[in-house]
């Protein structure tokens, strides 16, 4: 039971990975991807400053 559940998963995550990685350089899927992977490296650098100011700040206080 349990080789025949990790066997869907598997299968499952190799149909995810099929259908999200790039036919063709350009392609919107990888584009959308990209602009993702973009969108939250900046989102959690800006909290990373933030978090580091508002520490900064305490400490001088």
């Amino acid at each position: 039971m349990a080789e025949r559940v990790s066997g869907d998963v598997a299968k499952a995550g190799r149909a995810v990975q099929e259908s999200l990685s790039p036919k063709q350089k350009g392609d919107w899927k990888d584009v959308t991807l990209m602009s993702f992977s973009f969108a939250v490296y900046v989102y959690i650098s800006q909290k990373i400053v933030c978090t580091y100011c508002a520490w900064i700040s305490m400490i001088n206080h």
